[in-house]
């Protein structure tokens, strides 16, 4: 049951039914100004113990727990594939410019074959006319 303001006159009310909605249309007992819709029931203090919290008040503060979580997660150690990746996101993301500039053409030009992080070697190298498959496998160049 809802807790209207002020009474309803249930004779002067009317609805209207359709496949999205319900339309009511409600008609005030008296023609007193409301100040709101629903009537603010004031509640007596609790009763009881008044050192026991409720249930639904759990005390927990949420953004240290959010803290804690994110500690666990940055202490997470990925293991395989996954480790190697974020070596290699580690070493890229703290790289200087030079350093970075390396690591890209190096990769690019030996076919993924080499990974070097020495520019002053990296500039001076062809990796494409030196490089070599590895150990089983062969080069194979595309042309686009």
């Amino acid at each position: 049951m809802y807790n209207f303001f002020g009474s309803i006159d249930i004779d002067q009310c009317k609805f209207t039914l359709s496949p999205f909605k319900v339309e009511l249309s409600l008609r005030k007992a008296s023609e007193a100004n409301w100040p709101s819709l629903e009537r603010t029931v004031s509640r007596p203090p609790a009763q009881g113990n008044p050192s026991r919290k409720s249930p639904y008040l759990s005390g927990t503060d949420w953004s240290k727990v959010e803290e804690k979580i994110d500690e666990e997660l940055a202490a997470e150690k990925p293991k395989g594939e996954a480790a190697l990746q974020k070596l290699f996101q580690d070493i890229y993301k703290n790289a200087t410019p030079e350093s970075r500039r390396a690591m890209n053409k190096s990769y690019q030009t030996s076919n993924g074959t080499v990974l070097s992080t020495n520019w002053s070697e990296v500039s001076k190298t062809d990796y494409e006319k030196t490089s070599e498959a590895p150990k089983g496998q062969e080069m194979v160049k595309y042309e686009i």
